[in-house]
C-alpha cells in the first residue's frame, strides 16, 4: 500500500500487473518483452566458454613445460576444473609426450561450440568453414588472454608482495613466456622490461587475430579472386 501510495504521489498509478504514468501502460511483461537477451546470452556463453577453455590450455601448457599439478597451486586448480572434460577425451585422444592432445582438444570443441551457438543466437548461416575457422580463432584468443593475465598478475605481485603464495607459481607459468623477450630486452637497472614488451606483442595479435577482421579480410580476397 505505502508503494501504491507513493507512486500515486508521484503521479503514478498501479493498476493490477501495470503501472500507469503520463497516461501510458507499463506491464511488466511489456518492460522485459523489449530488453534483448541475446547479449546477455552471449555474455554468459562468451564468459562460460573462455573460462573452461582457458583452463585446459593452460592445463596443455603446463604438460609441455613439464609442470606437475601437485608442484604448482595453478595448474592443479586448471585440473580440477578440466576434468570433467578432459578425462573423457582422453579415452579418445591420448597423449603424446609433452603434448597434452585431450585438454587440447578440448579447448577446440569448446571453440566450435561456441562458434554454433554465435551463429545459432544471431540467425546466422551455419557455413562450416567459417565455423571451424572462428572457433580455433576463438582458442588462440583465449590463450593470448590467459598469457596476458598470467603476466600481468605476476609483474603486479613482483611489485606489490613478491613473498605471496601465489607470486611463485605464477612466476613458474610466466617464465616460459617471457624467456624469449628477455633475450632481446635489456634490464633498465632492476626493472625488468621484458612483461611490458610481450603485452604489447600480445595486443598487436589480439588485433589482428580478430575474428571480424580475419573474416572480413577472407571475404574480400574471396571476392577479388573471384572478380
Amino acid at each position: 500500500m505505502g508503494e501504491c501510495a507513493h507512486a500515486t504521489r508521484q503521479g503514478h498509478r498501479v493498476t493490477g500487473g501495470a503501472v500507469v504514468c503520463c497516461g501510458l501502460s507499463f506491464s511488466t511483461v511489456d518492460v522485459f518483452r523489449g530488453i534483448k537477451m541475446q547479449p546477455i546470452l552471449w555474455m554468459l556463453i562468451q564468459t562460460v566458454a573462455s573460462l573452461v577453455a582457458s583452463v585446459c590450455l593452460l592445463r596443455a601448457y603446463a604438460r609441455y613445460h613439464g609442470m606437475h599439478p601437485h608442484g604448482n597451486p595453478l595448474v592443479g586448480f586448471a585440473h580440477a576444473l578440466s576434468q570433467w572434460l578432459v578425462l573423457p577425451l582422453s579415452r579418445v585422444v591420448r597423449p603424446s609426450g609433452r603434448i597434452d592432445w585431450p585438454s587440447l582438444a578440448g579447448a577446440v570443441l569448446i571453440g566450435l561450440a561456441t562458434a554454433l551457438m554465435f551463429s545459432a543466437l544471431w540467425g546466422l548461416a551455419l557455413n562450416p568453414l567459417y565455423i571451424l575457422l572462428v572457433g580455433v580463432l576463438w582458442v588462440v584468443r583465449w590463450g593470448l588472454y590467459l598469457a596476458m593475465m598470467l603476466i600481468i598478475a605476476s609483474a603486479v605481485l613482483s611489485l606489490i608482495n613478491p613473498q605471496a603464495p601465489l607470486a611463485w607459481p605464477l612466476a613458474a607459468l610466466t617464465s616460459p613466456l617471457l624467456r624469449p623477450f628477455r633475450r632481446v630486452v635489456p634490464l633498465m637497472g632492476q626493472f625488468d622490461l621484458s612483461p611490458l614488451v610481450a603485452l604489447l606483442v600480445i595486443q598487436v595479435l589480439l588485433v589482428l587475430l580478430d575474428p571480424t577482421l580475419v573474416l572480413s579480410t577472407m571475404g574480400g580476397l574471396a571476392r577479388y579472386s573471384a572478380g
